[in-house]
């Protein structure tokens, strides 16, 4: 992606679409491995499609069974472990793709790389406190405090679209009371 930031709406659906492809990808043993922003298309509509298997891995079913190693994705979207070529990958090196995705999206500029400490350095000023926290989720350096599935992003994602959506009347001051009789 080029040209600066995506609105804020349409960060959240690429987000969802993603968080759909990794779950069927997820369903299926599946680990993409190289989740950027180069490897979605758009088609006409606005459907997001994800591409480039080039470094996917399909994970072996059954007692001790391992994926085999392989060299991995583009670093600045690739989680810590695949960086330290960890072999027992599962969807949550995809979701920290995902969040580094969303994260270059919605500032326009490349992620971060992981803060050790849990903190995502250089998210922009006047990003929603809701996407920070998905981001922080989404791309913590440790993958035991990421999302355990992307069903659990995706929950996440559709009660922050709904908070979204819903339009809250401020009450002025003069119609609150306090009685402390």
């Amino acid at each position: 992606h080029e040209g600066g930031p995506l609105h804020l709406p349409a960060v959240l659906e690429l987000a969802r679409q993603l968080g759909e492809a990794v779950r069927y990808l997820a369903r299926n043993g599946i680990v993409h491995g190289d989740i950027k922003p180069a490897n979605v298309l758009l088609a006409p509509g606005g459907l997001a499609k994800l591409c480039d298997f080039g470094f996917a891995q399909v994970r072996r079913r059954g007692p001790g069974a391992q994926s085999s190693p392989t060299p991995f994705g583009t670093p600045a979207y690739a989680s810590p472990e695949q960086v330290e070529g960890v072999t027992d990958l599962d969807s949550r090196a995809d979701l920290y793709g995902l969040g580094a995705t969303m994260f270059h999206l919605a500032s326009g500029r490349m992620p971060p790389a992981a803060d050790p400490w849990g903190g995502l350095p250089g998210v922009p000023a006047g990003t929603p406190l809701q996407l920070r926290w998905l981001l922080n989720r989404l791309m913590a350096p440790e993958r035991a405090d990421r999302y355990r599935a992307p069903e659990e992003f995706l929950a996440d994602l559709s009660h922050l679209a709904t908070l979204r959506s819903r339009s809250f009347r401020r009450r002025p001051a003069a119609e609150f009371r306090l009685d402390f009789a």
